[in-house]
């Protein structure tokens, strides 16, 4: 599956993936709302390693570092099958 500029995302589930671009969407924006997308997202897809990762990046930005690293040390495992630019993006996340 792709993402909307053609970038591989590694989900099967195209409700997963809707719900992680619309989060992104929110994030990158600077708007309400991330959290509850990005929860659809990996509800529709436990193994969504992109959108739980985003899960993490949200709860630093909103000073939750606790939370986060609980976040990300488990999407870590979940990481070994997604793309290189996924992987390094979940990296970023974990080295923040």
């Amino acid at each position: 599956m792709q993402d909307r500029f053609g970038l591989p995302i590694t989900t099967s589930s195209a409700t997963a993936a809707e719900h992680y671009q619309k989060g992104l969407d929110l994030v990158l924006s600077q708007n309400f709302g991330a959290e509850k997308e990005l929860q659809k997202a990996v509800e529709a897809d436990e193994g969504f390693a992109i959108a739980t990762s985003c899960m993490a990046y949200v709860a630093m930005q909103r000073g939750r570092g606790a939370e986060a690293r609980e976040i990300i040390k488990g999407v870590q495992s979940l990481s070994s099958g997604t793309s290189k630019r996924e992987r390094q993006q979940i990296e970023a996340v974990a080295l923040w």
